[in-house]
């Protein structure tokens, strides 16, 4: 079984905003989904570019940052965010999906 891996971001106005990025395994395993491992990945809400490290930049070019909330969702419990701290073993960091956040 697995769950889905999320990212929240919370900009400063106007409401949360899920991201399904991945999954995370019963192991502890977490795998990034491939279209989300190229630099510079961004979602586009409207007018503006919203980066996963939190940045929103709008229309006219400014810039806002968003908090980000890291979690996976358990399709037995969909309503609750699990965070990211819980799911991952101690000796696998996943280097991989931590550096997704760094782009």
């Amino acid at each position: 079984m697995y769950m889905a891996m999320v990212i929240t971001i919370v900009p400063p106005i106007g409401p949360p905003i899920p991201v399904v990025v991945g999954r995370a395994l019963q192991n502890g395993t977490m795998l990034l989904d491939e279209r989300f491992k190229k630099k510079g990945i961004y979602f586009e809400d409207g007018n503006k570019k919203i980066y996963p490290n939190g940045t929103i930049i709008n229309e006219d070019g400014s810039r806002d940052e968003a908090g980000i909330y890291l979690g996976a969702l358990d399709p037995r419990n969909p309503r609750e965010l699990i965070p990211i701290s819980n799911m991952t073993r101690p000796d696998d960091p996943s280097e991989e999906w931590f550096n997704f956040f760094s782009a």
